[in-house]
């Protein structure tokens, strides 16, 4: 193997910054539905306007496609010449419904995105939003 004399120089990140990014996507209630007709589309077009938003260097530099109905997909074109293997990051918008009748169970809102002791609360923020926001963290300093 041979060894890099060259230094990384890697991009610093603000945790206060990453948590609020993915509270405002928490914010969005972009539940799933197997009745197509039962799915608020208004949520997800909202988060992915904040998407944009929030990430303006992803959205300038990658090509993005909508596949199917609300499926993202970014391709981060590279100059061809590295000859490196492509890489894949994938993550899901959507959150499951919360059980009807158990609403008041729930300490914190379930779409409320809150911040509290610095944990972030509600639908998406440990499955699969987290993975969506820190995926798009790391491609925006990039």
């Amino acid at each position: 193997m041979e060894k890099l004399d060259a230094k990384v120089a890697y991009p610093e990140f603000d945790s206060m910054t990453i948590a609020e990014h993915l509270a405002g996507m928490v914010r969005f209630a972009t539940i799933a539905n197997h009745d197509e007709s039962l799915v608020d589309k208004t949520q997800f077009d909202g988060l992915h306007k904040y998407l944009e938003e929030t990430y303006p260097l992803t959205h300038a530099k990658l090509e993005k496609q909508i596949i199917g109905k609300r499926t993202l997909f970014y391709r981060w074109a590279g100059n061809g010449k590295s000859g490196k293997k492509p890489l894949l990051f994938m993550a899901h918008q959507d959150v499951v419904p919360v059980t009807p009748g158990t609403e008041g169970d729930w300490l914190h809102d379930p779409y409320g995105g809150e911040i509290v002791d610095g944990f972030v609360w509600g639908r998406g923020s440990c499955d699969c939003k987290s993975t969506l926001c820190l995926t798009l963290e790391a491609v925006e300093a990039l």
